[in-house]
């Protein structure tokens, strides 16, 4: 599967994915209490709304930022700092989903649990803040 490109910030997509993710962690701690065939919340799409209009009062801070994957090496730059990520391994574990472990100077070693959709989005479960976006490439 090729990785590699560059991706800068989805935010409709973003948005989704923090809403989505907060939805399903009140349900599984619902769950564990007993709860069970929790509905939807209501008005999830006017909180997805909501948090796209966060983003885009800071759209141009949230734009500036991208990650450059190469072959060998991750780029993530912002207007402020670049942090470069050396690929020490590369697990393709089938269904768009990769395992990269990484080192940098500034995280030390890390793993990014990577999914990638459509072949131009890409998220990832990680310790990293960035693991909080998902990227499209451009």
């Amino acid at each position: 599967m090729n990785i590699e490109g560059t991706y800068k910030i989805s935010i409709e997509q973003s948005a989704r994915k923090r809403v989505e993710g907060l939805l399903t962690t009140a349900k599984r701690l619902l769950g564990h209490v007993g709860a069970r065939d929790i509905a939807d919340a209501p008005g999830k799409e006017e909180q997805i709304q909501k948090v796209i209009a966060l983003f885009k009062q800071d759209e141009g801070a949230v734009r500036s930022i991208s990650l450059e994957i190469g072959a060998e090496r991750i780029i993530a730059r912002s207007p402020d700092a670049e942090t470069v990520y050396i690929i020490t391994k590369r697990t393709d574990k089938g269904d768009g989903k990769v395992l990269l472990s990484l080192e940098s100077d500034e995280m030390g070693n890390v793993q990014w649990d990577a999914t990638f959709c459509d072949g131009r989005y890409f998220m990832f479960e990680s310790e990293d803040e960035m693991s909080e976006y998902v990227w499209e490439r451009t």
